[in-house]
């Protein structure tokens, strides 16, 4: 986690935070002011098992008592992730959803797989995004799509570098390019999903369900026509990155799941039984 994305964290807890005051003593009318960024100081040491905040020395590697501030900027990442998970619970449920909607546009745009969820954060599992695009790229080798395999590279490539509008297009781009393969013919992404059904290539489910997978293999289309270039109108719309990352990653599945279902629809080819040898030796 880079200082610039900590330092933004940090900025942000502080424009979420709030002043209030409270009665110290029930018995006395009188009042304190403090804040959560006040009352958090007491409280997450207790709910760390430590006795109080303390940060390494850069200098001599001892550990050395500190503000909530510093334990924030200049402590290990993790002591972040802690100070925000506890801010989270002094907001008012009507500010919740702003603050982690404020703190994941820092992670989305620092490019850090971290996000906040209901008060915790997990890891965005980019292990399992990498081996799905892995996949369908080997697929499209082995399969022979090789115009679709490169229409998919880009697509990849597009969003490495930020280029979303053109992931997008790309990626529905490569889509329509397995299917035109598989089915050898051309038209629209709605009519080659519709014949991809018709062929027999979703025979192994109920008749019943056919028609759902049809509508979402066409989902990537529609994300195409609204958000890759298409029927935006006269506003230009600027494509946040997690939609980019959603149709690459619903290309990769898609052709993974096409060609799978026509490499299954291949003829297996035939076994032959070995020709019986033939006894060559002279018989003396």
């Amino acid at each position: 986690m880079s200082d610039r994305l900590r330092t933004r964290l940090w900025k942000t807890v502080e424009q979420y935070d709030e002043r209030f005051y409270y009665q110290p003593d029930p018995n006395d009318n009188w009042k304190e002011c403090t804040s959560y960024i006040n009352e958090m100081v007491p409280q997450l040491p207790r709910l760390l098992g430590v006795d109080q905040l303390r940060i390494r020395n850069k200098a001599n590697g001892s550990w050395e008592s500190c503000s909530l501030r510093d334990y924030s900027l200049r402590g290990y990442p993790s002591f972040m992730f802690d100070v925000i998970e506890v801010f989270y619970t002094f907001l008012s449920d009507a500010r919740c959803g702003d603050f982690s909607k404020d703190i994941n546009d820092s992670m989305i745009d620092f490019r850090c797989p971290w996000r906040l969820s209901d008060g915790e954060f997990f890891e965005v599992d980019s292990e399992f995004f990498h081996l799905l695009l892995d996949n369908s790229a080997d697929f499209l080798r082995a399969a022979g799509f090789e115009g679709a395999l490169d229409e998919f590279r880009k697509a990849r490539s597009d969003l490495s570098v930020g280029d979303t509008k053109d992931a997008i297009h790309k990626a529905n781009n490569s889509f329509e390019s397995t299917l035109k393969a598989i089915l050898g013919t051309a038209g629209t992404a709605n009519d080659l999903c519709k014949k991809f059904q018709k062929n027999g290539f979703l025979d192994d489910v109920p008749a019943e369900a056919r028609p759902v997978i049809v509508n979402l293999l066409t989902g990537l289309s529609f994300l195409r026509h609204k958000l890759g270039g298409h029927g935006q109108g006269p506003e230009v719309v600027q494509v946040p990155t997690p939609y980019a990352q959603l149709a690459v990653t619903l290309a990769g599945a898609f052709n993974l799941f096409a060609v799978q279902q026509h490499l299954q629809k291949q003829p297996k080819p035939e076994t032959r039984s070995p020709s019986p040898c033939l006894d060559t030796e002279i018989p003396f």
